[in-house]
């Protein structure tokens, strides 16, 4: 197959998962971190009713699953702990190619808008996708 073959998924398709990173203290949202959270929770609810939730929250923070409560324990909920330093995961995730029915999850390496901006507690890779 060659690499040519493989194509991004347009909009409309369907998504196996959404990718969120949970906001957390010392991140960009600290000075409205609660009421972030409070829309995490409605937007992780709201998702969970169409398709599955893959969260990303750093290594011992268990702000996630205190303020999701029950959600966390809903099927298609998965949570990840990895180190990140910024909620767009749109920046450092990975980018999906799709080709007759199978994906590709490429890593790009994210090197912070070319070293403006500091990005060295990420990940070396992308966490793994459960399932």
């Amino acid at each position: 197959m060659k690499p040519i073959d493989y194509r991004l998924a347009a909009e409309w398709e369907r998504q196996s998962a959404l990718l969120l990173a949970w906001p957390f203290a010392g991140s960009d949202w600290s000075d409205i971190l609660s009421a972030v959270q409070d829309e995490y929770v409605a937007l992780i609810e709201t998702t969970l009713r169409y398709q599955p939730v893959i969260l990303l929250s750093p290594p011992g923070d268990g702000s996630a699953q205190a303020r999701l409560g029950p959600i966390s324990e809903t099927a298609g909920f998965s949570l990840i702990e990895v180190r990140y330093n910024d909620t767009w995961c749109r920046d450092y995730g990975p980018l999906t190619l799709c080709h007759a029915g199978k994906r590709l999850a490429l890593d790009f390496h994210f090197n912070g808008w070319g070293g403006a901006a500091d990005q060295s507690p990420l990940p070396a890779r992308p966490p793994p996708v459960p399932g």
